[in-house]
């Protein structure tokens, strides 16, 4: 069925042939608009094949963010009393980063608050993660883990 209203034509709503299971809704110009009075209800279903966002209210699809956000993993030394510099990668920046101590007693990462494992961290002005190890801790040897998420600017 069809209606012209102005310069906009919609042109079918229904099922597009008699052996077609989907509901077909389209228009010769312009966007389809949904306005609901309230929840859209998806019933647990994908939308699929979403175009990658221009503007800033615009959906994700899953590509785009896997293609944006990446999260990298670094093991090491970080004698007492000194620091280690992590830089973001190029073209990134960095939006969260875990750091854990090794536990001697089972040699497993341990992650919590940086008072627990007496070191401090900060960014710097270039955008760079600095970790300072400011001494030794007992149950804990100097190697750290360092889990990095940065997103593409």
């Amino acid at each position: 069925s069809g209606y012209k209203s102005g310069n906009q034509r919609v042109w079918y709503v229904g099922k597009s042939s008699s052996t077609d299971n989907h509901l077909r809704v389209g228009a010769d110009r312009g966007n389809i608009k949904l306005e609901p009075n309230g929840v859209v209800d998806l019933s647990s279903k994908k939308i699929s094949f979403l175009a990658d966002p221009t503007a800033n209210q615009d959906a994700a699809n899953k590509q785009y963010v896997d293609n944006r956000i990446k999260t990298r993993t670094l093991t090491q030394t970080i004698n007492t009393n000194s620091t280690f510099t992590v830089a973001p990668t190029q073209g990134y920046q960095l939006i969260n980063v875990m750091i854990g101590r090794k536990r001697t007693i089972d040699n497993y990462f341990f992650f919590s608050y940086h008072e627990t494992l007496n070191f401090q961290f900060y960014v710097n002005s270039s955008n760079n993660f600095i970790i300072w190890n400011q001494g030794n801790v007992n149950g804990f040897n100097n190697e750290y883990k360092i889990i990095i998420t940065e997103m593409k600017v």
